[in-house]
């Protein structure tokens, strides 16, 4: 076991990580990412993510960070108010590509990305979802909406599965919904519907996750602290 102990920053209230397996990425807005070196331990700045972005859409260097994953030497950035990804090349020092959702006036917004980088998973608290492929993402190439209840609009998670076939969106009640978003042609997406979170005390599903090896197999929990496994045909 090693133990590592460093202070990044100390007036962080709610940040988001990232590693890239030789360093920890930190970032609470766009002003506000610093990069942890686990070999040397040396902590930086990230520098301010400029507006030049590839789609000419306006950040603010003020804005919230929900979540934040490297994948394929690019560290991908979603902003919680504004539903854009920014696709930030740590090496190069520059944003090199801006994923912006249509939904300007939609909130509360996350992201997931698919294990190859290829593509974008971008869902929010009032019941949208979007699919990009990041080599032309002018057009979700899937789109998702339905209704949620006003005290659901916290509590939302989107998942991309490990062969990139499959999006999974929890928060929106008391089920894990399933789309492929490939075949979007087929009934509209929909695959499966895990509804086995029940109970007269189960309000919503906090969190869920794909197994990385085991095909179509989901683990999801609950507001009780009740965890299932399940799979779909």
């Amino acid at each position: 076991v090693i133990s590592l102990t460093r202070a990044l920053r100390k007036d962080v209230k709610d940040a988001s990580l990232a590693s890239s397996g030789i360093s920890v990425y930190v970032g609470e807005s766009l002003s506000r990412i610093n990069s942890f070196d686990l070999n040397s331990s040396k902590v930086s700045e990230v520098l301010k993510i400029p507006n030049d972005t590839a789609n000419n859409s306006v950040v603010d260097c003020k804005d919230a960070i929900s979540n934040m994953s490297y994948v394929c030497e690019k560290l991908f950035i979603g902003l919680r108010d504004r539903g854009n990804v920014l696709l930030y090349e740590p090496r190069l020092g520059k944003v090199a590509q801006d994923i912006a959702t249509s939904n300007i006036l939609e909130k509360n917004w996350t992201m997931d990305v698919s294990c190859g980088g290829d593509f974008v998973a971008i869902a929010n608290s009032y019941g949208t979802l979007n699919v990009y492929d990041i080599r032309n993402c002018s057009k979700a190439i899937f789109a998702d909406t339905v209704k949620v209840e006003e005290n659901k609009l916290e509590i939302h998670e989107v998942c991309i599965s490990p062969n990139s076939s499959f999006v999974s969106v929890c928060g929106r009640d008391t089920n894990v919904r399933v789309f492929n978003f490939n075949r979007a042609e087929v009934n509209n997406g929909n695959v499966f519907t895990h509804d086995g979170h029940r109970g007269h005390n189960v309000e919503s599903i906090v969190t869920h996750l794909w197994h990385p090896s085991k095909d179509k197999l989901v683990l999801s929990a609950d507001n009780t602290g009740k965890l299932e496994a399940w799979r779909f045909r």
